[in-house]
């Protein structure tokens, strides 16, 4: 048989093994897919669902502490007894997908009276209303093992559940209240800030600095010029009884700004304070305050007001934070002292020496 013969029987003898090698591995990897959905039913058909809710319109709860009830209107979650309260949709999401598919590990057929699972007055419940107006109620009973029993009303056998529904349902009304911000800053973009306290107003203002002319600029500034060219230095100037005079502590003025970056509530007291609450608070007249003028992302110029008012405890107490809110809004929210007095703390003068 000539060379070419054997070469043409060689490739067919080796076709027909790389046949066989890729049958075989298909239909290996056949038979494990087929396996692997056997388990992935058996594994669902064995899965113990306390509810199955299609659409949640209301949930209310009772976790000892707090009595809460949140409606949904037009995919969004209110909270029933005072519906422009600003109620941040993560949390009641959260809970809406937890509660309306609720998986058991286990189903207690044949095991103690309910009170052993503290179940005859439990610790927390939970109702669900779906979109047909059934309603679901859950009592939590005691916890076991980071897992919580569980019993539906109507039903004898109660459940385990996991930690995720008791755990959910914790928040108080102002844990879940959505803050009101403040817009990010930078030096770049704050144009001025205007206090107000005791020692009367002033208002700290900035200006770009001047660049050196060429005879004054170095090697050195020549060559970084390009990889500086976006950043801007700026000088600062506290302006009082109609004069602008170049500031001397910077470090003072550095302090002050960089307490405006960033700055947050630390958390808010009364979404909506009345006038006597505002009173109480401090915070009904404009007696410490301060004002940013800042340039928006849109490069138009806008302010915010913060007016601050009483400490939030006893002037002999060591008290750390301040009411305080927004010129627009009626809402009591805490700062911290440490914003506070950095900001606000400081007359005109201090800034001059």
């Amino acid at each position: 048989m000539s060379k070419k013969k054997n070469l043409i029987v060689l490739l067919a003898v080796l076709a027909a093994l790389a046949a066989v090698y890729f049958g075989v591995t298909a239909y290996s990897d056949y038979t494990a897919q087929k396996k692997e959905e056997q388990e992935q039913a058996e594994s669902e058909e064995n899965r113990i669902w306390v509810t199955d809710l299609d659409e949640v319109k209301e949930i209310s709860y009772d976790n000892g502490t707090a009595q809460l009830a949140f409606v949904k209107e037009d995919e969004n979650w209110k909270y029933k007894e005072a519906e422009d309260f600003p109620l941040e949709q993560s949390y009641l999401t959260s809970l809406e997908e937890t509660v309306s598919h609720l998986e058991a590990t286990r189903r207690l057929e044949g095991g103690d009276e309910l009170e052993a699972y503290g179940l005859t007055e439990p610790q927390a419940t939970v109702t669900v209303t779906d979109e047909a107006g059934k309603k679901t109620t859950l009592h939590i009973g005691n916890s076991v093992n980071s897992e919580y029993y569980l019993l539906v009303e109507g039903e004898e056998v109660p459940y385990t559940v996991g930690s995720s529904l008791y755990n959910e349902i914790q928040n108080g009304l102002y844990d879940m209240i959505e803050m009101e911000e403040f817009p990010d800053l930078t030096e770049e973009n704050i144009v001025s800030v205007e206090i107000q306290n005791e020692s009367g107003n002033y208002t700290l203002e900035k200006e770009e600095a001047a660049k050196a002319t060429p005879s004054e600029a170095t090697a050195a500034d020549t060559e970084n010029e390009t990889e500086d060219a976006a950043e801007k230095e700026y000088e600062w100037y506290v302006k009082t009884g109609g004069k602008s005079t170049k500031i001397v502590n910077e470090s003072l003025c550095d302090t002050l700004l960089s307490n405006l970056y960033g700055l947050t509530f630390e958390q808010c007291e009364n979404y909506k304070g009345n006038e006597a609450e505002l009173k109480e608070a401090g915070l009904d007249k404009e007696k410490t305050s301060f004002t940013v003028t800042y340039t928006d992302e849109e490069g138009k110029q806008a302010e915010y007001t913060v007016m601050v008012g009483n400490k939030t405890t006893a002037e002999e107490e060591a008290a750390s934070e301040y009411y305080a809110r927004l010129s627009t809004s009626e809402a009591i929210n805490i700062l911290s002292e440490t914003a506070v007095e950095n900001i606000t703390g400081h007359k005109a003068e201090e800034f001059l020496k």
